[in-house]
């Protein structure tokens, strides 16, 4: 590949052409928010709507995550419209999140998370204006349950928790688990029932939750702190 030049919010910078444009911005320093995104090196899958930027010559913004490095661009990513298209996309992604920071590991531990910090990016509250459309827990009220990681993705067997009502759907646990895990974890259910699972989840996923080595990959991309290890 050739090395092209764009500028970056009037910084002059070099990638290689065809090279996709997020990843070019978040190695140049730039900070976009995403969340899908965990590599260039992995499939785009372009879910969270997040990324979004001002290209000069582009009558609207564009998804940085799906676009590529040309000779010449101009990206602004402080762009007002990309800005307020980020905000609503956020609103919606907020809306599967139940907000409880008190009780979330990587708040405890980082004093902050990636929803935190594109929130404040965005200057954007944490709460949707949709309400909580987060998965209920068992038995309960989700609003008035207090918050826990009772869906074992592994089966009884397997050694990783989801917590459904942190769970944003992102997939970067999925791509984790395939690039550098067990490849074990897949998306099932459409709408409201949408959610990471085991392969064989609602069959046989024994042979998958044997597989899982816990190996922490998927836990460690998770942005929202809803994976960690079961204690079995």
């Amino acid at each position: 590949m050739s090395t092209v030049s764009l500028v970056v919010d009037g910084r002059r910078i070099e990638a290689e052409h065809g090279e996709n444009l997020l990843g070019v911005l978040l190695r140049s320093g730039s900070y976009v928010p995403h969340l899908c995104f965990a590599s260039a090196d992995l499939p785009v899958r372009a879910a969270c709507r997040l990324c979004t930027v001002g290209v000069e010559g582009r009558d609207e913004p564009v998804f940085a995550c799906e676009a590529k490095a040309e000779a010449g661009m101009v990206v602004d990513t402080r762009d007002v419209q990309a800005l307020a298209w980020a905000r609503a996309s956020f609103d919606l992604v907020m809306a599967t999140h139940q907000v409880r920071c008190g009780s979330c590991a990587r708040f405890r531990e980082q004093g902050t998370c990636d929803l935190r910090e594109i929130a404040h990016h965005l200057g954007a509250p944490l709460r949707s204006s949709w309400g909580s459309c987060a998965a209920p827990r068992p038995g309960g009220n989700s609003g008035a349950a207090p918050r826990g990681r009772e869906a074992v993705l592994c089966d009884a067997a397997g050694p990783m928790r989801v917590d459904a009502q942190a769970c944003v759907r992102c997939g970067r646990c999925v791509d984790a688990c395939s690039s550098a895990g067990a490849g074990i974890l897949c998306f099932l259910g459409r709408g409201s029932a949408y959610r990471v699972a085991c392969i064989g989840d609602g069959g046989d996923a024994s042979a998958s939750a044997r597989a899982c080595t816990a190996c922490r990959a998927c836990v460690d991309v998770c942005p929202a702190g809803a994976l960690e290890l079961a204690r079995v």
